[in-house]
C-alpha cells in the first residue's frame, strides 16, 4: 500500500511478538495475549517515538520500561513470555529518523502487524499436541522404574 514506515512496523511488531517471544500456550491463548498487549504496544511505541528526541531521554525512558517489563514477569509466563517483544517496540521507535509526524503511521503498522499476528495464531499455527494424564503417568513410572534399576546395581549412579 506504499506505506514503508507502516510496513516496517506492522513486519517489525509480528516479528518482535512471535519470532523474538514465547509466549506459551495454545494459539487461541497466544492470540488473547496478543490482543491484551495491543495498548501496552501503542503505548510503548508512542513513548518511543516521543522519547527519542534526545538520547538522554530514549535512555532514561529504556531504564523505566525495562524495569517495568521485567517486573511484569510476576504476571506469570504469558506476560513474562511477551515482554522482551514488548520491549523492542519500544526499542525500535529509538532508531533514527527522529520523526514525531509518522506516529500515526508506526501506530497503524503496529496494529496491523499485531492483528495479523492473531489472526495466525488463531487460524493457521497448530496446538501443540496435547498429552493426557494416562500417559503423563505411564513415563513418570518408566522413568522412575529405569532410574530405581540403575541405581540399585554398581556404580549406583544414573545415567545421562
Amino acid at each position: 500500500m506504499d506505506r514503508p514506515v507502516g510496513a516496517t512496523y506492522a513486519l517489525f511488531a509480528a516479528v518482535a511478538l512471535a519470532g523474538l517471544s514465547h509466549i506459551p500456550g495454545t494459539g487461541r491463548q497466544r492470540a488473547e495475549v496478543l490482543v491484551r498487549v495491543l495498548p501496552a504496544a501503542w503505548l510503548l511505541v508512542a513513548a518511543g517515538t516521543f522519547l527519542s528526541v534526545r538520547t538522554w531521554s530514549a535512555v532514561a525512558g529504556m531504564l523505566v520500561i525495562g524495569f517495568a517489563l521485567a517486573f511484569v514477569a510476576v504476571g506469570g509466563p504469558r506476560p513474562a513470555g511477551a515482554a522482551p517483544g514488548l520491549q523492542l517496540l519500544y526499542i525500535l521507535p529509538s532508531f533514527p529518523p527522529y520523526a514525531p509526524d509518522t506516529l500515526g503511521e508506526r501506530l497503524a503498522g503496529t496494529t496491523t502487524g499485531i492483528l495479523l499476528l492473531v489472526l495466525a495464531e488463531f487460524f493457521v499455527f497448530p496446538d501443540p499436541p496435547a498429552v493426557g494424564y494416562r500417559e503423563l503417568a505411564a513415563r513418570a513410572a518408566d522413568t522412575a522404574e529405569r532410574c530405581a534399576g540403575e541405581l540399585a546395581r554398581a556404580p549406583y549412579a544414573l545415567s545421562a
